[in-house]
């Protein structure tokens, strides 16, 4: 299985939810294999496996949080939330 990654910091600023939900629905529809979707976030985020930011780092920081040890085992992609699949 493949761990399909994103981060939603800074909530409304320039993305919020509702790209969670599109980046989430492309992966379902393009990729042909096993996977699991997270979003590392604030908020709860239904229908999404979330991990909570433990720092409150602004914009592009809030990344780093994916390198927590033993947050995240095996083969990862990280997507940023304006990308198009």
């Amino acid at each position: 299985m493949i761990n399909i990654a994103c981060v939603l910091s800074n909530v409304g600023e320039l993305y919020g939810v509702d790209y969670v939900y599109k980046l989430k629905r492309a992966f379902e529809r393009h990729l042909h294999t096993e996977h699991r979707f997270y979003c590392f976030t604030h908020v709860a985020i239904p229908d999404v496996y979330t991990i909570d930011l433990r720092h409150d780092w602004p914009g592009l920081w809030a990344k780093i949080e994916m390198f927590r040890p033993h947050v995240l085992s095996g083969p990862t992609l990280y997507c940023d939330l304006d990308v198009i699949l």
